[in-house]
């Protein structure tokens, strides 16, 4: 690559069709659909040899989302011109979003490496919609630590914003998302109601609760379950299919839910997200 920009784009109609409406959702991602270019080093430094870091990142994304659509190097820097933008990567996320829309794509994965005054070197990561739409998280460490995590990273942002499916992403809380289907539309909210179908497993494969045995979905409120849960159902859209591994400090802790759960219990929930009550 022959940039110092970091940009992953995922070609979309919606681009081209004008603004989407509020309640679209991004289109999973597909073959040759990604690009990934080189890691922009702000002003501030890190040591580090640029090429060698480039290249630990594309290997880390590669890791992750598999397939790169590679766009000429004359095309992006006719496209950032048009924009008024440099090779670099903008915070704010404006200049990206325009370059998105010149480029005729829905996605960009961004990131930043910097040293940051309170928790040193790392790279701030993100991802943003032609629309604005992002999600991102700071990854500490040098450019080894930024290899292995990158991956992750890359999944939880992807889960974030309902792009694609993916394999299963450890939260901070101890929470692992596994996306099967991706599903469509507004994602709910922590204090939503939902309704949803799902089997709860224990470690030994125990299935202790049900709603595709008992014939009927169940319908609660997000600010009424379980930790797990209030986290993990924010990042589904509607129709989505996801498994949920919720370890104790996030489901029933040290008491369990006798006789069903005992106590220490790692949960497992295979789950589709049906609705969403407002």
């Amino acid at each position: 690559m022959r940039t110092t920009l970091i940009i992953a784009f995922t070609c979309l109609c919606a681009c081209a069709a004008g603004k989407p409406k509020a309640d679209e959702s991004p289109k999973p991602l597909g073959p040759n659909d990604v690009i990934v270019l080189e890691p922009a080093i702000a002003a501030r430094g890190l040591e580090a040899d640029p090429k060698a870091l480039a290249a630990r990142f594309e290997a880390a994304a590669l890791a992750e989302i598999k397939v790169l659509r590679v766009v000429p190097h004359a095309e992006l820097l006719k496209a950032l011109d048009t924009v008024g933008g440099k090779p670099n990567v903008d915070r704010s996320g404006f200049a990206t979003t325009e370059l998105l829309k010149q480029l005729g794509a829905g996605y960009a994965i961004c990131g930043v490496v910097d040293k940051a005054e309170t928790t040193g070197p790392g790279m701030l990561l993100e991802m943003i919609t032609s629309t604005g739409d992002r999600a991102g998280e700071w990854i500490k460490g040098g450019p080894a630590e930024l290899a292995v995590q990158i991956p992750v990273v890359l999944g939880s942002l992807l889960q974030d914003l309902g792009a694609s499916p993916t394999g299963p992403v450890k939260y901070s809380s101890g929470l692992v998302l596994e996306m099967i289907e991706p599903g469509k539309g507004v994602r709910p909210r922590p204090t939503d109601r939902v309704k949803v179908n799902y089997d709860g497993l224990l470690a030994d494969g125990t299935i202790f609760d049900s709603t595709k045995k008992r014939g009927e979905p169940a319908v609660f409120g997000l600010d009424r379950v379980i930790l797990c849960w209030n986290e993990a159902m924010p990042k589904l859209r509607p129709g989505a299919k996801a498994k949920l591994t919720c370890p104790p400090n996030i489901a029933y802790g040290d008491r369990g839910q006798p006789p069903a759960i005992p106590p220490r219990s790692t949960l497992t929930f295979d789950v589709e997200l049906l609705g969403v009550e407002k």
